[in-house]
């Protein structure tokens, strides 16, 4: 069985710590490091080329690189590594921003290691994963997407004395 390497990035060194050892306990994951801050995530990626790492937790509230800033400059350079959101935090905001970069899990920390495994495999499989907790801002998130795409779709049609 192929395990799923993983990172784990949160500036609170005992969840950083919780996380790695509850995970190690699964057979299929296999935590490579765990850091305290999204610089020193990327400097491990980059140095690292960012591969056989399948998936980050990436904590969303961190000082200095919020989640959302280190999700944008993962996502840009290492697309296929699957981000999952973990947060104890639930705004619309940071739910909106995150799937506006391409976050591929959003999960309240609120949840037990078998469920967190079983989530971890899911996103890894490609499948997008959010606690009920947010669905709701995902949803009102899809209508917003569809009706922005609709206005910009619009706005291709015009011509250019419409656009002035």
């Amino acid at each position: 069985m192929e395990k799923i390497s993983i990172l784990v990035v949160d500036d609170e060194a005992i969840i950083r710590n919780i996380l790695a050892k509850g995970l190690s306990e699964y057979e299929d994951l296999d935590v490579i490091e765990a850091f305290s801050c999204g610089k020193d995530a990327l400097d491990f990626l980059e140095k690292n080329e960012g591969d056989d790492i399948n998936v980050i937790l990436l904590d969303l509230m961190m000082p200095g690189e919020n989640g959302i800033e280190v999700l944008k400059k993962i996502k840009g350079l290492y697309p296929d590594i699957k981000i999952i959101m973990l947060t104890s935090t639930i705004k619309s905001k940071y739910i909106m921003e995150s799937l506006d970069n391409d976050v591929d899990g959003y999960i309240y920390k609120d949840i037990d290691f078998h469920t967190l495994a079983s989530k971890i495999r899911l996103v890894n499989s490609g499948i997008f994963y959010s606690d009920e907790i947010i669905n709701e801002d995902i949803e009102k998130y899809k209508v917003y997407s569809s009706k922005k795409k609709k206005l910009m779709e619009s706005f291709q049609t015009l011509t250019k004395r419409e656009l002035e």
